[in-house]
């Protein structure tokens, strides 16, 4: 499932300082999910790369604020 593929792509890369956000988007329903701090991650070219890679993921964006 994707779901396990995120968490499974996201957790060598947990404990990190920047917060993550999914966004959510089908035909009927967007939303953006908010995921708590145990998620923040430590932002890596392979992690987006890995990212990229998964069925179903449109789009990878890093937002610096």
């Amino acid at each position: 499932s994707l779901i396990g593929e995120l968490r499974d792509a996201l957790t060598p890369y947990r404990d990190g300082p920047c917060p993550l956000q999914v966004a959510y988007i089908n035909g009927r329903a967007a939303a953006t999910l908010a995921l708590g701090d145990a998620w923040r991650i430590h932002p890596d070219d392979a992690l987006l790369a890995r990212l990229r890679g998964l069925e179903g993921i449109d789009r990878v964006d890093v937002v610096y604020a």
